[in-house]
């Protein structure tokens, strides 16, 4: 029995999915094969994509040699990692050498210290 599937009909589409879940050839152009990690992914996240970007984003993946998995993972954690808007990453670095300075300051007045102590004691 087939089905016209109407594509505002999310029922629909879930349940065509569903019955096609195994059906690779709908996803990619060609099946890719899969590299088996030591361990395995920790997490699986599932995300919607019309038929449009998934073929942009299969385009994408071939062109650099990777898999969209691949793709897709490295672009949420590179979108992930940037530094927010309005963050100065110099100053940043410059405040942090500054504070390891007076860290480093601080540890070896209380080393001294403790020296001068231990002498009395």
């Amino acid at each position: 029995m087939t089905r016209q599937l109407d594509e505002n009909n999310e029922e629909a589409l879930a349940e065509y999915f569903e019955q096609h879940a195994g059906e690779v050839d709908l996803w990619a152009k060609k099946p890719h094969q899969i590299r088996v990690r030591r361990g395995g992914p920790s997490h699986t996240f599932s995300v919607r994509f019309t038929a449009e970007e998934l073929e942009e984003l299969q385009d994408a993946a071939d062109l650099n040699a990777v898999t969209v998995s691949e793709l897709i993972r490295s672009a949420a954690l590179k979108s992930a990692c940037r530094e927010p808007e309005g963050v100065d990453s110099a100053q940043l670095r410059k405040l942090l050498r500054e504070t390891e300075t007076k860290i480093q300051s601080l540890s070896d007045s209380l080393a001294e210290t403790k020296r001068e102590l231990e002498k009395v004691s």
